[in-house]
């Protein structure tokens, strides 16, 4: 089974592996007071490996677009902005 090592900005790591499934969300502006941005879930993804392409690559894509991404198996919740690298393993 494939899997790809995410480093975060505070120098810690996780490990997720094929078939591992996440929620993406992203911020929605709006005018309700008062409330003025709120979270929504854009998309859930499940990591793939292709043959032609690296896990690290899919990751990467179903990450654009999207501030934070949830590991449903574990409930944690990422910010995307906090990866500084990903490899593949």
């Amino acid at each position: 089974m494939s899997k790809i090592k995410v480093f975060f900005s505070d120098s810690s790591f996780e490990v997720f592996h094929e078939d591992k499934t996440f929620n993406l969300y992203e911020k929605r502006v709006t005018d309700w007071e008062p409330v003025s941005s709120y979270l929504e879930v854009k998309n859930t993804v499940t990591l793939h490996n292709p043959t032609n392409r690296h896990m690290a690559v899919e990751f990467m894509e179903s990450l654009a677009n999207v501030e934070f991404f949830e590991d449903i198996e574990t409930g944690s919740v990422y910010k995307v902005a906090s990866i500084v690298k990903i490899v593949n393993l």
